[in-house]
């Protein structure tokens, strides 16, 4: 079991994955603003741990805790919902059903980023993305902002690693991450990844 899971902080609640037993609860539930507030969300999670309300570490108070588990089998935060939400709508885009994507964004715009819903048919306005698509990513790019890393494997996915912003300059883009040499060493022919990785 691993132990030092940091827990969300004492602000945000946690949503509760249903229980399948019960009524259908839409994915949308438990997005509310009035309860998470701006760009927050929660982690869901099944049944229930404690955690520590304050917290000390190396002489400072500190705003966050580390998520303490009962038993073996307690469990683990996973992920939030509004991930979950932007995940259908991405599966809605790549499927056609652009008009049920809409219907997810504008979830996560109005009930976690308190902004307007977008129109249906996309249309851009102001400074809003120019397709369906990049408005998705937009949306990916601030609802899961310091979580997961997941901004680089959206734009390689959809090969737009260019656009992202270099900090300094020198600083580069790599196009895939290097398998271990280790792992290397035993496949014959080595993929792409055994080979040396040059950024851009």
């Amino acid at each position: 079991m691993r132990r030092g899971r940091q827990a969300e902080t004492s602000r945000k609640g946690a949503i509760r994955r249903p229980d399948p037993k019960s009524a259908n609860v839409p994915l949308g539930a438990g997005l509310s603003s009035e309860r998470f507030g701006p760009r927050s969300g929660s982690v869901a999670r099944i049944g229930s741990a404690t955690t520590d309300s304050q917290a000390t570490r190396f002489g400072f108070a500190v705003a966050w805790t580390f998520q303490r588990y009962n038993s073996p089998s307690d469990p683990a935060p996973i992920i939030r919902n509004e991930e979950l939400i932007l995940l259908r709508a991405e599966a809605n885009i790549g499927l056609g059903n652009n008009s049920a994507a809409i219907a997810d964004i504008n979830v996560v715009r109005t009930k976690a980023g308190l902004l307007p819903p977008i129109a249906d048919p996309y249309v851009p306005v102001g400074n809003q993305p120019p397709t369906l698509l990049d408005e998705l990513l937009y949306e990916k790019r601030y609802s899961l902002v310091w979580e997961n890393g997941d901004r680089w494997a959206d734009l390689r996915h959809y090969g737009k690693l260019a656009s992202l912003p270099k900090d300094r300059p020198g600083d580069l883009i790599f196009p895939r991450l290097q398998i271990p040499l280790n792992e290397c060493v035993p496949r014959d022919p080595q993929p792409p990844g055994c080979q040396r990785v040059s950024g851009f």
